[in-house]
């Protein structure tokens, strides 16, 4: 049976008087609308409105009041006698002891009962007489409240000479005329428009991206705001920026090979170095902090071998000795010169300082002192015999032949030594093991005797092996990883364990191709310690178990390689509060509420309470009262 019900309107606000009460505990996924027309449902989320309920749950009326009001001929209006006064609310003319019910708005579906006049003392106090036009387009007289404001939402927009102006959505406080326009596919502020540039578009954001997208703007599409990426991603070119955005700077080894300015120098050798791999300017091998004369400019100062040349003399008589009168300087000399000026005659070859004084009348050694003591140094042939060295014999102060030089021993220096007319017989020296000076295993040999002990090579170049030796003598060695580039095992745990071989310290060893790295939910051993996910990566953290109500509840935890949701609050038994308290998907089933019937709607509970309240007010606190609930 429908409840009978009456309204004044005050301030704008609806009160209603005698309400029975019904209570329903919030779903977040299913609103609940009224029902029957007549009854008197209000939602504390909004204002109360009388109009076009849908049917309520199939539950029995919770009230059975014998001064319920009811539409007994059915046209809608407020029947039962008790037709409102002026300043009531109505919806027809025939809810108003007056017979006139005033909209402000042609459209909304609840006025106020006003009263013809021709004057304001026709009105109660404080109101006034003014003009309207009837559907007749005749003007007429009525009885208006100056600060009557029908404004549901109270935010002081909507139908009345007491609103600040008419609201475009009387159901939410936050539109109004005078409201900021935000990016909700709403009217926020009553211009007719939606969307139309919101005061958090064009904002500074976050893309998700990396390197150079990382920083964006917002804008508005289809009521959500989007977080487009100020700058666009390009291909990776080596210049020291993430210009593809995937976090990484120059990869792949884009920078090796590129011409580069060493230590930001762009002059001399410094113009011809080249970066690595991992994009690093390499230093030129002709650099140097110090010039060198070789026609470069090896420190990169823009002039080329300063300070680096050198003075040489003329050396005209090719003695090895330079005249100290005729001067140049370079880096080379030039034929004809030579670094020294030490030549006191440089006519003759046979002056000199490194010259044997002979008695020839002249200063051969360059002293200062022509033929001192050599006179009695004279060639001579030893016992009588002039071939080999015997025929080099000099004689003594006293003029007397003496024993010359290498006499007697044979030695390999092309010479007869022993002046039997043969040089070098025996092959004096020879098969000695000696280096050669060539680089790597190309520098052992053995000697032979041509003139002069000379080392002959034994050992010739071959293919570079990994040994720590220089086999193929280039002077370097181990070059090029011989042996190396085959897949192996590192020994190491984890990610680690996998190796490639390469010629280290001469011997082939494995080398990992992956490092450690922080240990994350994987099922891997990333730090190489041998344990795998230790120190619960990825867990701690609150998350949703999927389960109904307070079972909801839980924290991550790493579980064999995945990061999955462990419930931390579980259920209880079932008590009169509006929550699910068991976790079964049922509120309060099996529960008693004092003075109430409970029932359930699917997973949704309703009370029903037979208790009268003066006041809207005191109705709502009783339902809050009893846990989750609201006056519905």
């Amino acid at each position: 049976m429908p409840m009978r019900s009456t309204y004044a309107v005050l301030g704008g606000v609806l009160i209603a008087s005698h309400v029975a009460v019904s209570c329903s505990s919030p779903d977040p996924d299913t609103a609940f609308v009224p029902s029957e027309p007549g009854d008197v449902q209000v939602d504390v989320t909004a204002p109360a409105d009388v109009s076009g309920q849908p049917e309520l749950p199939s539950f029995p009326d919770a009230s059975n009041d014998a001064d319920d009001v009811e539409d007994a001929d059915g046209d809608g209006g407020i029947d039962g006698g008790l037709t409102g006064v002026v300043g009531d609310p109505c919806q027809q003319n025939i809810d108003c002891e007056s017979g006139i019910c005033l909209f402000f708005d042609p459209s909304a579906t609840t006025g106020f009962c006003s009263d013809d006049c021709t004057e304001a003392t026709d009105c109660p106090e404080g109101w006034v007489c003014a003009t309207f036009t009837d559907s007749g387009s005749d003007a007429v007289m009525r009885c208006i409240e100056p600060e009557l404001c029908l404004d549901r939402d109270q935010d002081g927009y909507g139908e009345g000479p007491g609103c600040a102006a008419p609201d475009c959505d009387d159901t939410r406080s936050d539109v109004s005329p005078l409201a900021d326009e935000v990016c909700n596919g709403l009217d926020d502020d009553c211009d007719s428009r939606i969307d139309d540039n919101p005061v958090d578009e064009r904002r500074e954001c976050e893309t998700g991206f990396v390197g150079r997208c990382a920083s964006g703007q917002t804008r508005c599409a289809d009521g959500l705001l989007e977080c487009d990426a100020v700058a666009a991603t390009g291909e990776d070119v080596c210049d020291g920026a993430d210009n593809d955005c995937d976090g990484v700077a120059d990869e792949d080894g884009i920078c090796d090979g590129v011409p580069c300015c060493y230590l930001e120098r762009c002059d001399g050798v410094c113009e011809t170095a080249r970066r690595n791999g991992d994009g690093t300017c390499v230093q030129p091998p002709a650099y140097s902090s110090d010039e060198s004369c070789d026609g470069l400019d090896n420190d990169c100062d823009g002039t080329v071998d300063e300070d680096a040349e050198q003075v040489f003399w003329a050396d005209a008589d090719r003695d090895g000795f330079g005249d100290s009168s005729v001067v140049i300087s370079g880096c080379v000399a030039p034929p004809g010169y030579v670094d020294n000026d030490r030549d006191c005659d440089d006519t003759l070859a046979a002056v000199r300082p490194d010259a044997v004084e002979v008695c020839d009348g002249l200063d051969n050694d360059c002293d200062n002192d022509t033929d001192s003591g050599v006179c009695g140094d004279l060639a001579c042939c030893w016992d009588d015999t002039c071939v080999g060295v015997c025929g080099t014999a000099r004689t003594d102060e006293t003029g007397t032949c003496t024993v010359p030089a290498g006499f007697g021993d044979e030695r390999c220096d092309s010479l007869d030594n022993n002046c039997d007319g043969r040089v070098d017989e025996g092959n004096p020296g020879a098969g000695v093991a000696c280096s050669t000076g060539l680089p790597g295993v190309c520098e052992q040999g053995f000697s032979i005797c041509s003139g002069d002990v000379l080392c002959v090579q034994t050992t010739f170049p071959s293919v570079e092996t990994c040994d720590d030796r220089d086999n193929d003598c280039d002077g370097t060695v181990d070059e090029g990883n011989p042996g190396g580039g085959s897949a192996c095992f590192t020994g190491l745990a984890g990610v680690c364990s996998l190796g490639v071989t390469a010629c280290q310290a001469g011997a082939n060893t494995c080398v990992a191709t992956v490092s450690a790295s922080p240990e994350v939910c994987d099922g891997i051993d990333n730090d190489c310690d041998g344990v795998t996910d230790q120190g619960n990566p990825g867990g701690g953290v609150p998350c949703n178990t999927g389960r109904p109500s307070v079972c909801s509840e839980g924290i991550t935890a790493c579980v064999s390689g995945a990061t999955v949701c462990q419930q931390t609050q579980f259920g209880t038994s079932e008590i009169c509060d509006g929550i699910d308290n068991d976790c079964d998907g049922v509120v309060d089933e099996g529960t008693t509420c004092s003075n109430c019937i409970q029932r359930n709607n699917g997973s949704q509970s309703y009370l029903f309470c037979g208790r009268r309240f003066l006041r809207w007010n005191n109705a709502n606190d009783a339902c809050a009262s009893l846990g989750r609930y609201r006056l519905v």
